[in-house]
């Protein structure tokens, strides 16, 4: 029931079309690319550790991880504006960089046949950094999370609700918008269908409840366009 492992790999990745030969506004993203024909391939080594508790009313994940990159493909944003389009200039360049974190992921039975069902307390956590030799923080790494929730079950109905909060990201690259904090409510539902089709299921899910502004730190758009406000999703799924 307690699992710990670890894991070396080693990878590489030719650049795309994209990263050697753009040259124009791309409207999506708000941003002028410039490509480079220059770029070679992009090598990397990862090292991951993980450990994991299994027991029938507890389940913990931990994880940590570091990747070494040489000649790191990346997307960095330039203080020069492209006159015809007025979008701001972003260059494909090559970094030495290094990228390292940490996940967790608790799920806790806090109450057992109330109600007709079980009681789970769930809490999830990550954290990502990003730097290039030089010491600058690479672009567009993602914000500090955390969410705690609460998980009904009871026979093949499922439902919870969370709140997650994002950490405001102040690491960030030259250039580039620093994103403030912000917590976001989301509540859903799961019924599964009988055992005989217990593969086929159908939920609903309502995300951003409160209607906060969110701008997250991975987006070319986060100073014009925030995440969606309330919304919701539905539909069916089938596992096989």
């Amino acid at each position: 029931d307690h699992f710990l492992n670890g894991s070396y790999s080693y990878t590489e990745r030719a650049p795309t079309f994209q990263e050697l030969y753009a040259g124009g506004a791309h409207i999506a993203t708000g941003v002028f690319e410039n490509g480079n024909s220059t770029l070679h391939k992009e090598k990397s080594h990862a090292v991951e550790l993980n450990f994991k508790r299994d027991l029938p009313a507890s389940v913990l994940t931990v994880s940590g991880y570091t990747q070494w990159f040489h000649d790191f493909i990346t997307l960095n944003p330039t203080t020069a504006v492209d006159a015809g389009s007025g979008f701001q200039i972003y260059d494909y360049v090559h970094k030495n960089a290094l990228i390292y974190g940490a996940e967790v992921d608790s799920l806790e039975e806090i109450a057992h046949s109330f109600l007709g069902g079980s009681w789970w307390w769930s809490t999830k956590g990550d954290v990502v950094r990003g730097k290039s030799q030089g010491g600058d923080n690479l672009p567009r790494m993602p914000a500090a999370r955390v969410s705690f929730g609460i998980n009904y079950k009871r026979d093949r109905w499922e439902a919870d609700t969370e709140i997650q909060h994002y950490f405001d990201q102040t690491k960030t690259a030259p250039n580039e918008l620093k994103t403030d904090s912000f917590n976001m409510l989301n509540a859903g539902v799961i019924y599964e269908l009988p055992d005989d089709m217990r593969n086929y299921r159908f939920y609903f899910r309502l995300k951003n409840i409160t209607n906060v502004e969110g701008r997250p730190a991975t987006s070319f758009v986060k100073d014009i366009a925030p995440m969606p406000g309330r919304n919701f999703l539905m539909g069916a799924q089938a596992l096989f």
